[in-house]
């Protein structure tokens, strides 16, 4: 089973690289590009188990990465010693800025 073009196009996004287009006839095209032409031919050329295993999207990833970059955070102060600052929501009272 091939990757349909929308899961390429999705892949490609995903990993970081431009559209392929639909005739690589500029000196733009994957064939210039080794890691490019790797992914090309990486995708045209997995197994069907290999394809089975395919990075999904997470609709949560922003929300659970600051979740965990925040408890480390947090983690940090207690190692520390200190309470977390207002910008965590710690800390001996709050910070406000007047104008």
């Amino acid at each position: 089973m091939a990757f349909t073009t929308a899961e390429k196009v999705d892949i490609r996004r995903h990993c970081g690289y431009p559209m392929y287009g639909g005739t690589p006839s500029s000196f733009q095209s994957y064939r210039f590009f080794t890691a490019y032409g790797t992914l090309e031919y990486r995708m045209n050329n997995m197994l069907a188990e290999e394809e089975a295993v395919v990075w999904t999207h997470n609709k949560n990833e922003v929300r659970d990465r600051a979740t965990l970059f925040n408890k480390w955070r947090r983690d940090l102060c207690s190692f520390i010693g200190v309470p977390p600052g207002p910008g965590l929501g710690g800390g001996e009272g709050s910070v406000q800025l007047v104008v």
